[in-house]
């Protein structure tokens, strides 16, 4: 067992584990807009599709990601946000999401994300544990606020919300982008890699929910580790249906920013629906889904899953908790993909 063990990279006196892989190799000045930007601005990724929401029938490609990002980091900039500032973002997943997250760290910002079905008075409580001088809400999450006395920007183009607030100000963010950014040039700023990119809440199920604090290296280091295998494969152009939440550190850093910054496409969308989700899989030639163990149950069981083309995946990951080897056999058998793993 320890011999086994020892040859799989298990040390027995420091109860450590070393990977066979070789150590990853990241440039000193990297960080995270500099490394996506990297593919967005790449004219081979111009035209390519980076983040789609079918039930909105949006989409935007990598040229757009890009200059959509620059625009709401000039208009955030112009509203007083300045490095080392927290921006709280209160949304479901959408084809926003990534341009308002990298938005705020271009500026040097720091930005934390809130659960959409937190209460008021938990999304209060992280508003004011972690220091936010602006939050950015989705408009049908904007009753949720109206305790706060924070500068509020209500975040997509929707109908007016009918709740009354009293909000120092708001503005439509990405409607108002290039009115507020046409005259305004943010100042330089130095980004290190040390520097806090995001601050991220856990679940609090052991007690209140605490800040967990990651740099851009940490979140760089994360996609490269995730990308390895997919790099030595030389698996490129794919696509990624994720149901997975963007304000988790999984949908945020190993699924969002980790395929982003490889120019693969993101197909997402602000509430799961099962069979929304398959017509996805199926129009989008989605190559890969990672999941959540009752989402592959799902796909293992429910025979309305044999009823769409599901062909074009390649690869189903399980992750955020246990799954059974029994489920993992019965989507092996119902779709033949190469790689089903947790």
């Amino acid at each position: 067992m320890v011999n086994s063990a020892a040859a799989a990279g298990f040390d027995p006196n420091t109860f450590i584990f070393t990977s066979p892989r070789g150590k990853l190799s990241i440039p000193p000045d990297l960080t995270i807009p500099s490394f996506l930007f990297q593919i967005t601005s790449a004219r081979a990724y111009h035209h390519r599709i980076a983040i789609a929401d079918p039930s909105s029938q949006l989409s935007l490609t990598f040229s757009q990601l890009r200059s959509r990002i620059l625009s709401a980091a000039r208009a955030l900039s112009s509203l007083g946000i300045s490095q080392g500032d927290v921006v709280l973002l209160l949304s479901p997943n959408s084809i926003h999401f990534p341009v308002l997250f990298f938005a705020i760290l271009w500026l040097g910002a720091v930005a934390t994300t809130a659960n959409p079905v937190y209460t008021p008075g938990e999304i209060s409580r992280q508003a004011r544990d972690s220091r936010a001088k602006l939050i950015l809400v989705h408009p049908d999450l904007l009753p949720k606020l109206s305790a706060l006395t924070l500068p509020i920007l209500i975040i997509d183009s929707g109908t007016n919300p009918s709740v009354n607030h009293h909000l120092h100000h708001h503005h439509r963010l990405l409607s108002d982008a290039e009115r507020l950014s046409a005259a305004h040039v943010p100042p330089p700023v130095h980004i290190r890699q040390t520097d806090t990119a995001a601050l991220l809440y856990s679940s609090g199920t052991t007690g209140l929910s605490k800040g967990v604090v990651l740099s851009h290296l940490n979140i760089i280091a994360s996609a490269i580790q995730i990308n390895s295998d997919a790099v030595l494969l030389g698996e490129n152009d794919l696509s990624f249906f994720v149901v997975i939440p963007f304000f988790h550190v999984y949908g945020l850093s190993v699924i969002l920013f980790a395929q982003l910054q490889r120019g693969n496409t993101i197909v997402t969308m602000p509430r799961f629906d099962f069979v929304d989700m398959l017509k996805a899989i199926q129009d989008y030639h989605v190559t890969s889904l990672p999941l959540v163990p009752p989402v592959m149950l799902a796909l293992a069981k429910h025979d309305v899953a044999l009823k769409y083309d599901l062909t074009s995946v390649i690869d189903i990951t399980s992750g955020a908790s246990p799954l059974v080897k029994e489920t993992v056999d019965e989507a092996l058998k119902r779709f033949k993909c190469p790689n089903v793993r947790q």
